[in-house]
């Protein structure tokens, strides 16, 4: 099979919008943004809602996103950050997330400072996290700080809730195809709980909606599939002085998926699971604050899927169980943080059975790796007159896996104030990463798998370096900044197999190393006016990749590469009842091989391969439109919303049809493509009480 783009080949259903329904907190305020040092910070004013970055940082709170787009009348933090620039938008059914022109795999996305393994739930309909219960999202794109590493593209760090409950309250969103709800509860004038659920009832009512609209007269059928996932938060807060707090957080997510595609004669099941629980303590002495935490985690996913006579069984697991802390001291003016970390993987990376007619074929189970995973730190903040401001870090890594691996990390941020509305921002990271994404098949299901590396695997390496530029004109309520970024990548990683590979077949031999490179320059204009607030938000960017055994040892495009990202956000507040928001995306079609040449032989199509990833999707193009209608001030409203307002075919994955003709011999070769859905009209009922 030849690399398709969008990590999907599910086709399976008619969803509800993923970016236009909003979430309202209370008619009169929304947001605006402040920027301090490396950071934008959103936060509540009585200016019109707004979103933007600048340099390394963004921090979002979805209680004061008020307005900014949702998916099903809850705000899917990790869409939002597709509106920024550097954070590729990664189309429709697709849950990954690519910044920086680096791979899902070199993202660190931690809940409550804990790793999460996959990006989101199937398809990216359905957000990863239930904003009600949520305090903060924060991205770091470049100058990370020394507390985080082991990847080599980004930071994405999810805070639950971190403050006492006041009193009992419920907040939630009922809509068509999934219900949410989270529950606060003071538990005396010292402890507190928070307790959230979402589940999805689309097997019900999903393959009738997909009759009724998308496969009406439609040559990209979707056919018989079906869908369920749910998951639980837990939160308990104990303040039992002024300077100690503890902190319980508990997570637990499931999804299934039913999958039926009658033209490749494929039908089967997948499961993956996500665990979490964590016990944090932090205390305080003057201005002195130590925080420490234990917490253990896992994640599980298994495919059994038949195609025609043969049979295929895959799954993988990882397990970590972890310990951190954090000693965060001043000096003078200067801020220090000083810290280690550790994590005890077990990793199951793959499990492999296959049958034909339902007879055992070929099996293959690669060991549980068992990897110590373990950093010490230290990061300064120092400021040098009244412009200046740097920020200094350094991590030393410690991995053994059969193999001691160790590496230093410096880190840099050096930010000069030009005026009160001119800075300069220069930074430089290092990164290396010790565990590998790897993807047994282009068709893009996540079965995705975790490995290790060994004396056979080095370790991954970057450096990165960036300059930003950002500028602000009060008097036209305009903010503009400008980044342009350089990432140097060493030993990445390519499995070079797909689902049926052969008995023969050495599992590290699948395993091609090679080098990469990202580069690109990023722009955002924020303008508020008013009761009106939008952006627009865009990347020209190119991430390449070079392997000795891929394209001839040519340089390549990721398959993840886009070269021109745009984003167009618009709000307006019509009255403490009534207002509306519209977002258009456009994104360069990623790359696919494409084979160039076909030919018969006994009666069988062979096909030749041009160059690697050589071929582009289709331009992807979308605009969505949402009005909401609030009935008071304590968020209770109705959302009215319509994704893919102009009926764009956004392809979620190619593929080519191949027909011979009886008489003449001739074969005829034609690209397909499926489409996940045309319009998508919703209506969802936001509440609190």
């Amino acid at each position: 099979m030849f690399n398709y783009c969008v990590k999907t080949k599910i086709v399976f259903f008619f969803v509800l919008c993923l970016f236009a329904e909003e979430i309202r907190a209370s008619p009169p305020d929304s947001i605006s943004m402040e920027i301090k040092g490396k950071e934008v910070i959103i936060t509540p004013s009585k200016k019109e809602t707004d979103i933007g970055t600048t340099g390394g940082k963004i921090v979002i709170s979805p209680d004061n996103v008020s307005k900014l787009p949702s998916m099903l009348g809850n705000t899917d933090l990790l869409k939002l950050l597709e509106l920024t620039p550097g954070v590729q938008n990664s189309g429709d059914g697709n849950t990954n997330i690519y910044i920086r022109g680096g791979d899902t795999g070199q993202n660190l996305l931690l809940y409550n400072q804990i790793s999460l393994y996959t990006p989101g739930h199937i398809l990216g309909l359905f957000p990863l996290f239930n904003s009600d219960h949520v305090s903060t999202l924060t991205l770091s794109k470049s100058g990370i700080q020394a507390k985080y590493g082991g990847r080599l593209s980004s930071v994405i760090n999810v805070e639950s809730k971190k403050t006492l409950p006041d009193t009992i309250s419920i907040t939630g969103n009922a809509g068509l195809l999934a219900s949410q709800a989270t529950l606060a509860i003071p538990l005396g004038k010292k402890s507190g709980l928070y307790l959230s659920g979402r589940k999805t009832y689309l097997n019900l009512f999903l393959q009738p909606l997909l009759d009724a609209s998308v496969n009406r007269n439609s040559k990209s059928r979707i056919e018989d599939s079906g869908y369920d996932f749910y998951d639980t938060n837990i939160t308990w807060i104990g303040e039992f002085s002024e300077n100690s707090r503890i902190t319980v957080d508990a997570f637990l997510g499931s999804d299934n998926l039913q999958i039926a595609e009658k033209e490749l004669y494929l039908n089967g099941t997948m499961d993956w699971t996500n665990r979490s629980l964590a016990l944090q303590w932090d205390t305080k002495i003057r201005k002195q604050t130590l925080s420490q935490q234990i917490y253990i985690s896992s994640y599980n996913n298994k495919l059994d899927v038949k195609q025609a006579e043969m049979g295929l069984h895959l799954s993988s697991s990882i397990r970590d169980k972890g310990y951190r802390n954090n000693y965060s001291f001043s000096i003078a003016r200067t801020s220090m943080d000083i810290g280690m970390q550790y994590i005890f993987h077990e990793i199951t990376p793959q499990i492999y059975n296959m049958t034909n007619v339902n007879q055992p074929y070929y099996t293959e189970t690669v060991s549980t790796q068992k990897a110590h995973d373990g950093a010490l730190y230290v990061q300064s903040s120092i400021p040098v007159g009244s412009q200046i401001k740097t920020e200094l870090g350094l991590r030393y890594n410690i991995f053994y896996h059969n193999k001691l691996f160790h590496s230093i990390d410096p880190r840099m941020t050096l930010r000069y104030w030009l005026t009160d509305q001119t800075s300069l921002r220069l930074s430089y990271d290092r990164q290396h990463q010790y565990m590998n994404l790897l993807s047994p098949s282009s068709i893009g299901i996540p079965t995705d798998f975790w490995l290790a590396v060994s004396g056979d695997i080095p370790p991954q390496s970057s450096h990165e370096f960036s300059f930003g530029y950002t500028q602000s004109f009060p008097k036209a309520n305009l903010d503009a900044s400008a980044e342009i970024y350089y990432r140097n990548m060493d030993n990445l990683t390519e499995y070079s197999k797909n689902f049926l590979k052969g008995q023969s077949d050495s599992y590290f031999s699948d395993i091609l190393l090679g080098s990469g490179r990202a580069y690109g320059i990023e722009i955002m204009l924020k303008k508020n006016y008013r009761k009106f607030a939008g952006w627009i938000s865009y990347a020209l960017a190119r991430s390449e990749r070079n392997f000795d055994g891929i394209n001839d040892g040519r340089t390549f495009p990721a398959r993840f590469d886009r070269r021109h990202d745009l984003s167009v956000v618009g709000t307006y507040t019509f009255s403490e009842e009534w207002d509306m928001s519209a977002v258009y995306a456009f994104a360069t079609g990623c790359a696919y091989t494409l084979p160039s040449s076909w030919y018969l032989i006994n009666n069988t199509p062979v096909k030749e391969y041009g160059n690697y990833n050589g071929a582009r999707m289709p331009n992807y193009n979308r605009a969505d439109f949402s009005v909401n209608y609030w009935f008071r001030k304590e968020r209770n409203g109705l959302n009215f919303s319509v994704q893919n307002l102009f009926m764009v075919n956004n392809p979620i994955y190619v593929f080519l049809s191949v027909a011979t003709d009886k008489k003449t011999g001739i074969l005829t070769v034609k690209v397909k493509q499926k489409t996940l859905y045309k319009i998508v009209p919703s209506i969802s009922w936001r509440f609190k009480f």
